[in-house]
């Protein structure tokens, strides 16, 4: 409301101001609760509370709507699906040769990007409808509990400070941000020469002298990544006519779960591919002989998990002299910049205002979190080699100018 000049914060002091989000979070009802592995955790939306709390016996909202009948804001606005190349990765035979990968891309359509028709204005009729609904039948409920105190003397005021910080939201320089994709790419992709860039030089250099001494241009991390794999695993596995590491079919013993013994069964041989679950644990836990202990498993087959964390946790474990690990490593913190830093905050970084506008919740326990982008991913000024914090700048304004 702030951005068409509506203030609600005064209104707030009044109590005519109220979330019924908040009110279902303080209530904690039995019919917005769900057990997780840690406990019951209260299940905060409008769609759930409405199913659960406005229905009734026969399924039906306010005589207008049956439950089945209600979709997710998501199913609602639908998504938008685009290909990118991804970054080093070429097809290497065929009609492609020589042509960049792609991946598929989507992200869910934006309200306002929606036809105003009569679909989209029932929808955003009964958000309304239903709120409203929520707060006459809860607040009666947070009197009776003495929670109408707190919502609107301490949690309302709060929610009002939380959307006027994510309106405002954070200015960053995106010049830094995109230096700083741009470093990432060379350090994975190589670069052909040296770049007059004097940051973009220093790097060079640097990786240059790290890993390949004596050579006048730098191949990537991905590069030598893949020969260092090719030792890695020469007396286990063949390569093809391209180069590729094949892995090859077969039994390879997982460790235990549950006392029973796992096996990772691999029924057809091909090349090496890092988006593959199967080679991702034939790698980590058969050639490279990763400890299972503490690791996830999967609850329906028991294998070891390979996702991005527990990855990352492999990685920054070893302490061994393999060469492979250690470029491992070194690309790791790249693709970390490229995806989660650059990929992560850009989309939400307004062009005009160079400013970041992230979405601030309140989680089980009361506290904040941050989405879209995570803010919380962050690091911190102790553990930030690669300068991100550097990235959040103070803007600067022209004092002449009418803003």
């Amino acid at each position: 409301s702030l951005i068409h000049g509506i203030d609600m914060f005064p209104k707030t002091k009044l109590r005519k101001v109220m979330d019924t989000m908040l009110m279902v979070k303080a209530l904690a009802l039995p019919e917005n609760t769900e057990e997780k592995s840690e406990g019951f955790e209260v299940v905060v939306g409008l769609k759930p509370a409405t199913k659960a709390l406005l229905a009734t016996s026969d399924g039906m909202v306010h005589g207008l709507l049956h439950v089945d009948e209600i979709k997710s804001f998501q199913d609602t606005v639908g998504k938008i699906e685009w290909e990118e190349p991804i970054p080093g990765e070429f097809y290497k035979v065929g009609a492609k040769k020589g042509q960049p990968k792609m991946k598929k891309m989507s992200r869910s359509r934006t309200f306002n990007q929606l036809p105003v028709n009569k679909e989209t204005v029932d929808y955003g009729c009964s958000d309304a409808d239903w709120a409203l609904g929520l707060f006459f039948k809860l607040m009666p409920m947070c009197e009776a509990e003495g929670l109408d105190e707190v919502l609107y003397e301490l949690d309302v005021p709060n929610m009002m400070v939380v959307g006027e910080m994510e309106l405002a939201g954070w200015h960053i320089s995106r010049e830094k941000l995109e230096s700083m994709e741009r470093i990432a790419q060379i350090a994975l992709n190589g670069y052909i020469g040296i770049p007059e860039d004097p940051a973009h030089k220093t790097l060079v250099q640097e990786l240059i002298a790290k890993w390949t001494p004596g050579e006048d241009q730098w191949v990537g991390l991905e590069a030598l990544l893949n020969e260092a794999l090719i030792d890695l695993t020469s007396e286990v596995a063949n390569t093809d006519e391209d180069g590729n590491v094949v892995v090859p079919f077969g039994i390879y013993p997982m460790g235990q779960w549950r006392g029973e013994n796992v096996v990772l069964e691999i029924k057809t041989s091909k090349p090496f591919n890092w988006g593959s679950v199967q080679h991702k644990q034939w790698l980590f836990y058969h050639v490279l002989k990763m400890d299972t202990r503490g690791i996830e498993r999967s609850k329906s087959t028991g294998l070891p998990s390979t996702d991005a964390k527990t990855i990352d946790k492999l990685i920054e474990s070893y302490d061994g002299d393999s060469q492979f690990m250690k470029l491992l490593k070194e690309k790791s913190k790249y693709d970390k910049i490229v995806s989660t830093y650059v990929n992560g905050m850009l989309p939400y970084c307004r062009t005009d205002s160079n400013k970041l506008h992230t979405n601030i919740n309140l989680v089980s326990t009361w506290r904040y979190s941050s989405k879209k982008p995570n803010l919380q991913n962050i690091p911190r000024a102790d553990n930030d080699p690669m300068g991100i914090r550097g990235v959040f700048v103070a803007p600067i304004y022209d004092l002449n100018a009418d803003y």
